[in-house]
């Protein structure tokens, strides 16, 4: 980048070693401006990288993907194990969720795959016709598997706004309140295409009051 940019490279000085009795004798000199920012940048980003994921892809984390794989799949290798995993983490019943698999096996018209589409394919399907009460277990654990968050920016995101929204002026909101207005707030795309006369409509025909203002 230096040399595109047509910037000198800076040369290291060499700097004295101290010669003290309790000084460190292992002290290590970069020879180079290359090597330094290797050592010192390259590997501790590569570090801290490596450390996320391993923190972020647990063990658990992979076995509950590759459940929810073999579920959409509807593939005879899915253990009770599996099924067990999904119950403790998405809250389904176990036998009943056993059951709905082996009914969905005989239907011919079932999305097969197991992309990140096929989840969505098989939302749809089951929204037809009213099938996600029939397949309420199978519908329930791929409903609560598509909305976990994938990182943590929506929050940081919503708490960083909450400040703003509960200012001094709002010192005593309420928590309904509150939640609402932050929710307004949060979602400007969706507020922005309410028209303003539909919502006083609907307030005015939900009003139970004799003395209500004409808007």
């Amino acid at each position: 980048m230096c040399k595109e940019m047509n910037i000198e490279i800076p040369i290291v000085k060499n700097k004295r070693i101290s010669t003290k009795i309790d000084s460190c004798t292992n002290q290590y000199i970069f020879k180079t401006k290359r090597e330094k920012l290797r050592v010192l940048v390259f590997y501790s980003t590569l570090d801290t990288l490596c450390q996320g994921l391993n923190s972020r892809f647990q063990q658990d984390t992979l076995d509950l993907i590759s459940s929810v794989g073999m579920l959409v799949n509807l593939s005879d290798e899915i253990e009770k194990s599996n099924y067990e995993l999904l119950s403790k983490y998405f809250n389904a019943s176990t036998d009943e969720l056993i059951a709905e698999v082996k009914i969905l096996k005989a239907h011919k018209d079932t999305p097969r795959g197991t992309n990140s589409a096929s989840v969505y394919h098989w939302l749809d399907w089951l929204c037809q016709f009213s099938r996600s009460t029939i397949y309420k277990q199978f519908y329930h654990c791929l409903k609560m598997f598509s909305i976990i968050p994938v990182t943590s920016c929506t929050c940081e995101r919503t708490f960083s706004k909450l400040t703003i929204v509960k200012n001094k002026l709002r010192n005593t909101i309420g928590q309904e309140r509150l939640n609402a207005l932050l929710f307004l707030f949060v979602e400007k795309e969706l507020t922005n295409n309410i028209d303003i006369n539909d919502v006083i409509d609907e307030f005015k025909h939900l009003t139970q009051s004799d003395r209500r203002l004409v808007l």
